[in-house]
């Protein structure tokens, strides 16, 4: 998810986009594990795509 997007995001709406984004990365990993995954930089990616969320999360909550 691109930055711009994330941003326009509300509250309950970036709390249902991590929760997806986590489920997603824990499948990736789960199928790492089994077999190797095409392209396993895009584990690197949702984790730092779920730690962009977080940030837009947190200071959206100390703005109110």
């Amino acid at each position: 998810m691109e930055l711009e997007k994330i941003k326009e995001l509300s509250i309950e709406e970036l709390e249902a986009a991590i929760a997806e984004e986590e489920s997603r990365l824990q499948a990736l990993k789960y199928n790492n594990v089994i077999s190797r995954v095409e392209n396993p930089a895009k584990i690197k990616y949702i984790k730092r795509t779920i730690a962009r969320m977080k940030t837009i999360y947190n200071k959206k909550l100390k703005q109110f």
